[in-house]
């Protein structure tokens, strides 16, 4: 749709403004994910814990593969 097509306009323009290539665009990705993961496990019902650990193990892999 036409603000699908806008917004990825504007990000293609940011990113180009701004230097960001496909591998860091991935960093920074994995990085928002792993800082969102972190929130979550301060507040995390017990049961949960151990599949929030286990995503942060996989997303801070990922992200170090990329370096």
């Amino acid at each position: 749709d036409a603000d699908t097509v806008a917004l990825k306009a504007e990000l293609d323009a940011r990113a180009a403004h701004e230097g960001i290539d496909e591998g860091t665009a991935k960093e920074l990705l994995l990085r928002l994910r792993e800082r969102h993961v972190q929130r979550e496990l301060q507040t995390a019902d017990f049961d949960r814990v151990p599949e929030l650990q286990t995503a942060l193990a996989r997303i801070r892999h990922a992200a170090s593969g990329l370096s």
